[in-house]
């Protein structure tokens, strides 16, 4: 799987409009992850890093990250991977973890609480 970036329009179509976002990953093993991360399914070919998501200014809160999130875990999961990985900062993987998905924190960073985390796609 080549690195895929995912954009979402203003109009949440593809037609001539002006990018707002765009979410960027790959398979985990293109990757080299921070420094005390270590994950179990490194070499196993089954999981893909994310490496973030980027929404212009004005459109956060809008929707449009979550929305560009679930299309890249659709995508991972449409190509065969079981789980998708990133890092993000806790008080988001919780209240992700709050609305019920399935999220483990890997590998939890003091101070600046930008943990390391796993979704499970099965």
């Amino acid at each position: 799987m080549k690195k895929v970036v995912y954009t979402i329009e203003e109009d949440n179509t593809c037609e001539n409009e002006a990018i707002i976002g765009f979410v960027k990953g790959g398979p985990l093993e293109k990757y080299n992850l921070r420094r005390g991360t270590f994950d179990k399914n490194y070499g196993k070919k089954n999981t893909v890093y994310m490496e973030g998501i980027c929404i212009k200014p004005g459109y956060w809160g809008s929707n449009g990250g979550h929305l560009i999130r679930m299309n890249f875990l659709q995508e991972a999961k449409k190509r065969g991977y079981n789980f998708v990985t990133s890092y993000v900062h806790r008080n988001v993987i919780m209240k992700s973890m709050n609305k019920g998905e399935i999220i483990e924190i890997v590998q939890k960073y003091d101070p600046d609480k930008l943990d390391y985390y796993r979704i499970d796609l099965r």
